[in-house]
């Protein structure tokens, strides 16, 4: 278990300024992103943490269970001023949609990326080469939009190799290197098989 805390050095001073976030939820196993929204002039925090775990006899297996919340955080005062969980409705819709109508998405989130136009874009990946995932959230952190897509990797034929997304003002796009050919050249935009645009 964990409390998150977060610290500046402002400019002149000599010392750090330290503060408690005001969360009120108990975290454990907590990963954190965080970067600075330079259009809305606040700090935003992506946190992971577990919320459940249970253990099934049979499979001798343990599933743990995590939940995502983006904090907006003052950097004058380190308050949160808002809290709003990463629900993934809409990467759902998606994926029943596009890939099987009974299908549940249960990737983790792995990387937060701010756009140019105040949305910020959060990356996941299911675990064992599962398919990814871009959860697109408005300023306010609302979800936008949602995508998936299933990826050909094999751990034991071919080597791990992830997407990257990028926001420009034309659009955003995602992209996957998905050729087992490719692997053994340098990385250029030659290389990637799979450009989809997202808006």
């Amino acid at each position: 278990e964990c409390t998150l805390f977060l610290s500046k050095l402002s400019a002149g001073e000599t010392t750090f300024k330290h503060a408690k976030l005001n969360a009120d939820i108990e975290f454990e196993d907590v990963t954190n992103v965080m970067a600075l929204n330079s259009a809305t002039n606040k700090i935003q925090l992506m946190t992971r943490f577990l919320t459940s775990s249970k253990y099934k006899y049979t499979a001798d297996r343990i599933t743990k269970y995590y939940a995502t919340i983006v904090s907006y955080i003052d950097p004058a005062t380190l308050e949160v001023t808002t809290r709003k969980q990463v629900p993934g409705e809409k990467v759902n819709a998606f994926a029943q949609a596009h890939i099987d109508k009974d299908y549940n998405y249960t990737g983790l989130p792995k990387r937060m990326i701010l756009n140019k136009d105040n949305t910020t874009a959060v990356l996941m990946e299911e675990q064992a080469f599962g398919a990814a995932a871009i959860s697109e959230l408005g300023g306010d952190g609302a979800e936008l939009n949602g995508y998936v897509f299933n990826k050909k990797q094999l751990g034991d034929i071919m080597p791990f190799t992830s997407y990257n997304y990028v926001g420009t003002s034309k659009g955003h796009f995602m992209f996957y290197n998905d050729m087992a050919e490719n692997l053994d050249k340098e990385v250029t935009f030659n290389c990637w098989l799979l450009l989809i645009r997202m808006k």
